[in-house]
């Protein structure tokens, strides 16, 4: 019958200063294209007269049908900004295109480069020695020893599943395999997340924790 709950107020002498730093990633050309494509697109006229009409002095709501055409629309934004593979599935009018300028690519759409937000997030592990070939990614060592510079560690969070799969796929085991991680979203049963994370917070070894918000 009781919660206890203890607020970061509580304990903000024991925590060091937070840092946020904003990276700008601009849209590759490909993913521009697809936008551009979209904002030509009856989709987004629909949108367009959903919101315009909904900002419509005296007027009511246009019910679940419009909301559901504005919240699909910001979905598929939202996964071309991550990555052009998240918004192109087999039946999209420009799949054949985006695959025909990606054969210059060894490992096609799935290059890192067609994702500026991956390409950012290997030179921040990189920048945190991470991945890194003159740092062992796994290292322990005390900075002050002199015996070598310490990793950081690293939590990832990725908003679905299916970016998260391409972080692990394209980008860790393909870019940067000898990064250690495990990995903490909804396929995970419950019954297993807090073992799952006692394990990174006592392993030193493993370098990034993988999870979904």
């Amino acid at each position: 019958p009781f919660c206890l709950r203890r607020t970061k107020e509580n304990v903000l002498a024991e925590l060091p200063p937070k840092i946020i730093e904003d990276r700008v990633c601009d849209l590759h050309p490909l993913q521009r294209r697809l936008y551009s494509a979209f904002a030509q697109s009856q989709a987004k006229q629909g949108v367009a007269a959903t919101i315009q009409a909904a900002e419509s002095p005296g007027s009511e709501a246009q019910g679940s049908s419009g909301g559901k055409h504005v919240f699909a629309a910001l979905q598929y934004l939202r996964k071309l900004c991550n990555h052009p593979l998240l918004a192109i599935n087999t039946s999209h009018p420009l799949r054949a295109e985006c695959e025909a300028a990606a054969r210059g690519e060894p490992d096609g759409l799935h290059a890192i480069t067609f994702s500026p937000k991956l390409v950012a997030l290997q030179q921040i592990l990189l920048e945190c020695g991470i991945g890194s070939e003159t740092v062992g990614a796994s290292s322990t060592e005390d900075p002050d020893s002199g015996g070598g510079v310490a990793a950081h560690r690293a939590l990832v969070f990725c908003q679905s599943r299916d970016m998260l799969d391409l972080v692990v796929n394209d980008l860790l085991d393909r870019c940067m395999p000898s990064v250690s991680y495990l990995r903490l979203d909804g396929r995970v049963p419950a019954a297993q997340r807090f073992a799952l994370v006692t394990r990174f917070n006592n392993d030193q070894s493993i370098d990034v924790m993988l999870l979904t918000t």
